[in-house]
């Protein structure tokens, strides 16, 4: 259920702040129409949020747990008249389902700056479900964590700008892991994410 919680809460972020489709809206394919209109350079249509995180990556900022890939949920990639995102999500099972870790990512960019989503957005997409932005100096061009969990679970979030264009939504969802280390720790997969795109 957290799992589903952090996906849906940068999927409702990446969405309300740019404008993409309505819930349950499919974007439009058909000739003529502004997603096939959209232009697709050799850079959006290679976004691959698993390409540039492994579960290497994971397992090197998570040690000593062991990460494997699992994309079972919603579709991992989605594009929309305004972007594109792709996700991926990483898993290391527990003893039990509450001591299981998920680590999520997604990567959005919009086509061209008239669509790209500001700092200002991001942070008050943030606010709007609760949570306190809290600045991470010296990640990418910006970047902010933020804990929509409650008081047994965590839920931590990641969001860091690259260039105008793209951003990098992370998300760690655990019991008992300090804010901050959970922070450092989806800080290094983005470093690892960044340094591929």
């Amino acid at each position: 259920m957290n799992r589903f919680r952090l996906t849906a809460a940068a999927t409702f972020l990446l969405v309300a702040c740019s404008g993409g489709e309505k819930s349950g809206e499919k974007p439009s394919t058909s000739a003529g129409t502004p997603a096939a209109d959209a232009p697709a350079t050799a850079s959006e249509s290679a976004l691959d949020a698993c390409a540039l995180v492994s579960a290497g990556d994971v397992n090197a900022a998570f040690a000593p747990r062991v990460f494997e890939v699992d994309n079972s949920g919603p579709s991992a990639s989605v594009k929309t008249k305004f972007g594109s995102s792709s996700s991926c999500t990483f898993v290391s099972k527990g003893a039990s389902i509450r001591d299981m870790v998920t680590v999520s990512l997604t990567v959005s960019r919009a086509f061209d700056e008239k669509n790209a989503v500001t700092v200002a957005q991001m942070k008050k997409g943030v606010v709007d479900l609760k949570g306190t932005p809290v600045d991470v100096p010296g990640l990418g061009d910006a970047a902010h964590w933020y804990n929509l969990g409650g008081p047994t679970r965590s839920s931590i979030g990641l969001q860091v700008q690259k260039g105008k264009l793209t951003w990098l939504n992370l998300g760690e969802s655990s019991v008992g892991q300090p804010a901050d280390v959970t922070v450092a720790r989806l800080s290094k997969v983005a470093s690892a994410a960044l340094a591929k795109l």
